[in-house]
């Protein structure tokens, strides 16, 4: 019983020790090449997205308003009807549309009410709801600049 119990020991020991130099010189081959790979492929992944980053933050800063005037000083609207205000927008760059944040504030907001705002290249179109009859103040801030226009609901 003895010889038996034995064999089975050594049985498992060179089979223990045969998976052991396998795992262990796959591991070594392994851990190298991938951890310095591992290590390179996000650094060199941060790098460009760090960079890239600035420039997507730079450009979006850099078309600043200069000027907001509105088209005309009254406009005059049905109640339960549309009107659309239109504003001019100077920007620094002429040629596209500026980046600076846009608020629209509407003083009596029983009387209208905001729909839709559209921003174009030299532009700005506030749509707005008569709903019911009196005057209101439509005022656009455009980064530091400001505009405003009346409306007129009528019955």
């Amino acid at each position: 019983s003895e010889s038996a119990e034995v064999p089975t020991e050594s049985a498992v020991v060179p089979s223990e020790s045969a998976e052991v130099p396998t795992e262990s010189a796959v591991t070594p081959s392994e851990a190298p090449s991938s951890s310095p790979a591992a290590s390179e492929s996000p650094a060199a992944s941060e790098s460009p997205a760090a960079s890239e980053s600035p420039e997507a933050t730079s450009s979006t800063t850099n078309n600043p308003c200069k000027k907001v005037k509105a088209k005309k000083k009254t406009y005059k609207v049905k109640k339960g009807k549309k009107v659309k205000l239109k504003f001019t927008v100077k920007s620094k760059n002429t040629k596209k549309k500026t980046t600076d944040k846009i608020v629209i504030t509407i003083n009596k907001k029983k009387i209208v009410k905001f729909v839709k705002k559209k921003l174009k290249k030299n532009m700005l179109i506030v749509t707005v709801k008569g709903l019911k009859k009196g005057k209101s103040k439509v005022k656009v801030k455009i980064g530091k600049k400001t505009a405003s226009t009346k409306v007129t609901v009528k019955k």
